[in-house]
């Protein structure tokens, strides 16, 4: 991903290597101009991105300096990492706090007039709190002709990370906009015309103290 891995300013430790990306504006715009969908390469940049945080958080899990940097961090300024990421490979095209909808939503990558992907970034402090974070995102931030979005969980919890996990995906399953699961994703009802399907993908994100003890 032009340039990564993230080198560590002077005196700092913070350092975040990831797998470079092959899908590029220019790449994408070679593969429109051989024939390709739109909306096909759109999912395709989708699954860049989401393949980018989870490569994000696999390295906040090996470097736990890192992680202990952001740990006290808002998940506005947790985004603010995930936003510099995408824009590395995307050039200013992914954007936080962008009007869409009824509200602002955290991550939008608008590419040819394609919403590709849109993300909400919410901290993990319980069922409630998710599935109210997971309402917003569908009702409020998920336009019509939106097909991509996620909801990207950041845990700070030091063991029990797969409860929390599974406790979100129970969330998800039992909200009323829940249709199936396919591809990795869950498949959401999308707003203003249930007739319509929206794949979410959850994308944990563990963020860990490891100055506390297991």
């Amino acid at each position: 991903m032009a340039g990564i891995p993230l080198s560590p300013v002077k005196n700092s430790h913070l350092e975040i290597p990831l797998t470079p990306q092959l899908l590029t504006p220019a790449t994408a715009a070679r593969a429109v101009e051989l024939g390709k969908p739109e909306p096909s390469l759109s999912a395709e940049i989708a699954d860049d991105l989401v393949a980018t945080i989870v490569a994000f958080s696999k390295a906040l899990e090996r470097m736990p300096r890192t992680a202990n940097q952001l740990i006290g961090e808002d998940e506005e300024s947790i985004r603010d990492v995930l936003l510099f990421l995408f824009n590395a490979n995307w050039r200013g095209a992914a954007t936080g706090e962008t009007f869409l909808g009824g509200g602002k939503t955290d991550i939008l990558l608008r590419w040819r007039d394609h919403d590709a992907f849109i993300g909400e970034c919410k901290i993990w402090k319980g069922e409630q709190a998710f599935a109210d974070g997971l309402t917003q995102l569908l009702e409020r931030y998920t336009v019509w002709r939106a097909t991509r979005v996620a909801m990207i969980l950041f845990i700070r919890a030091r063991k029990d990370i797969t409860s929390v996990i599974e406790k979100a995906e129970s969330t998800i399953h039992m909200h009323e906009r829940f249709v199936g699961e396919a591809r990795n994703a869950f498949e959401m009802r999308a707003q203003r015309d249930r007739a319509r399907v929206v794949m979410l993908n959850l994308v944990p994100v563990v963020l860990p103290d490891h100055t506390l003890p297991a």
